[in-house]
């Protein structure tokens, strides 16, 4: 596991990303905040660090001697929101996260593509590439969903969207695109 040594703002929240190496891998975890990879790390040691039975733990850190958290290395804060994917995310999906989370809390973040925040900022969900990555289905709120994009061919190229948590019966179709 690595250990990143980053500071955070005590008024504006930061969102932290983490891709887990593969197996035993340490070398291939990234960390990112606010859609940032971070590179300045504390170390870099499978054999000494998280070796406990308490598995992972989110903000700190266990020698695995006695089992219990090493509080010096507590983080001192509060946690909003922690998401869990049983499977790697790929560069695509980590960015439509990101921005999911940002237009959640009202956070800036470097890769930014949905500019809706301010009206249409709940649910985001989206389709997109990132190099060779691509996330070409999405569902937002289980209510509208997107699949089977075929023109995502560019790095970079994005469609993402989202509601203002209105309710259904106050749905209207202005400014829809016309069918066909």
């Amino acid at each position: 596991n690595k250990v990143m040594n980053y500071t955070t703002s005590t008024s504006d929240p930061t969102i932290f990303s983490v891709q887990s190496g593969v197996g035993s891998n340490v070398t291939d975890t990234r960390f990112y905040t606010d859609g940032t990879e971070q590179t300045t790390l504390v170390t870099q040691s499978a054999a000494a660090l998280n070796t406990s039975s308490l598995g992972s733990i989110i903000g700190g850190f266990s020698s695995g001697a006695d089992n219990d958290p090493e509080n010096i290395y507590d983080f001192d804060g509060t946690v909003y929101e922690v998401i869990a994917f049983s499977k790697e995310l790929n560069d695509a999906e980590r960015i439509i996260v990101e921005n999911y989370l940002s237009s959640k809390y009202g956070k800036t973040i470097s890769n930014d593509h949905y500019n809706f925040d301010n009206n249409n900022g709940s649910d985001v969900a989206g389709i997109g590439q990132e190099g060779t990555d691509i996330n070409n289905a999405a569902m937002s709120g289980g209510i509208v969903g997107i699949s089977g994009a075929s023109s995502l061919d560019v790095d970079g190229d994005y469609l993402l969207f989202g509601h203002d948590n209105g309710d259904i019966s106050t749905w209207s179709t202005t400014d829809a695109p016309n069918s066909g």
